[in-house]
């Protein structure tokens, strides 16, 4: 069982750290940037974060092999030194083998071995690893919760990952709400409206229950009210502060609901043309986002990338040299750098 084509999976509604998919000949050519300018050993922190963002895209022009093999190359990196940066990659395999229906190897990414919390130990590809930063322990926790859910859905179904998020609900709102598209997804009136019931009782955030209140409404059938549901939505987009969580949290339920064939044509299909919404996809300068309310294929963005293949090849050379030549340092011979920058490469 698969998530459903009709609905981007939106939860949860509030983003955090929200990473922006720029244009991608301006991804990449921020990409051979920082590979420039961040040296792994150096800084870390910054070539990581370099890194993460060149494997997502890889994994969106369809490379995937690349993709994993320069995840896997940052967990052997970091592992080496005992080095929390480790996490993030290992989770990015989950996540690209869940994308491949490779559940058990997801699993083992998604679910660690126990409950994390600081000063615990974990091993990683066998290799130990000790959760020093609460905001590590805290990622760990809400990936077990959301990929886990995920992966326990498309696995197992409906049943078994209510179970899984009953076990969660002491987590915050994050579990109600997964319970809550979850019963959407099931077709489960009931229940959706008593977990935004629920929901209502804990949160003031307009923009919230507008989106799980249109969800009851798609549910229903109802044009008006998930009209009207949309219209709040606005009008919250409207009154919004220029922070890039909100923009993407709003823009992302809108895109969620206008998704839906209830909203292919009539006043809620119209909501996708509102200037405003125009206005703050071009101002958050997401590339997917803006491809949908154009009522743009997203994947064309991304096949714009055809003819950068030699700056993609030289910036994926250029990371691996950087992972490589770290471990050559440490066991052996150096590992001489490509000859020229992949910065000035990428236009």
């Amino acid at each position: 069982m698969a998530m459903p084509a009709r609905l981007v999976f939106p939860v949860p509604f509030q983003r955090s750290g929200y990473f922006v998919r720029k244009p991608p000949a301006l991804w990449l050519r921020d990409i051979g940037a920082g590979l420039e300018a961040f040296a792994i050993n150096d800084r870390p922190d910054a070539c990581s974060a370099v890194l993460n963002s060149f494997a997502l895209l890889l994994l969106k022009i369809g490379d995937v092999t690349r993709s994993r093999r320069l995840c896997q190359l940052q967990v052997d990196r970091f592992l080496q030194s005992g080095d929390l940066l480790a996490i993030q990659p290992y989770i990015n395999i989950g996540r690209i083998d869940f994308r491949l229906g490779s559940h058990a190897s997801a699993a083992t990414h998604f679910f660690l071995p126990h409950a994390i919390f600081p000063g615990c130990r974990i091993r990683l590809d066998g290799m130990p690893l000790t959760i020093t930063d609460p905001s590590v322990a805290n990622v760990c926790e809400t990936v077990r919760l959301i990929e886990g859910a995920q992966l326990i859905f498309s696995r197992d179904g409906n049943a078994a990952v209510r179970i899984f998020l009953r076990k969660h609900l002491s987590h915050g709102s994050t579990a109600r709400e997964m319970m809550a598209w979850f019963a959407f997804h099931d077709g489960n009136r009931a229940l959706l409206a008593a977990e935004t019931s629920r929901l209502a009782e804990s949160t003031d955030d307009c923009g919230k229950l507008a989106f799980y209140n249109a969800l009851n409404q798609i549910l229903a059938r109802d044009d008006k009210k998930l009209f009207l549901s949309l219209c709040i939505l606005l009008e919250v987009l409207r009154g919004s502060p220029a922070d890039r969580d909100v923009i993407a949290s709003l823009l992302h339920a809108l895109k969620s609901i206008l998704s839906h064939d209830m909203c292919r044509d009539g006043p809620c299909a119209r909501i996708r043309d509102q200037q405003l919404v125009h206005e703050w996809a071009a101002w958050l300068g997401d590339a997917e986002l803006q491809a949908f309310f154009d009522r743009s294929p997203s994947r064309s963005c991304y096949e714009s990338l055809g003819g950068f293949e030699h700056e993609v090849d030289h910036c994926y050379g250029f990371a691996e040299w950087q992972l490589r030549s770290c471990a050559a340092r440490r066991s052996g011979p150096a590992v001489h750098a490509p000859s020229s920058s992949a910065a000035r490469r990428v236009g």
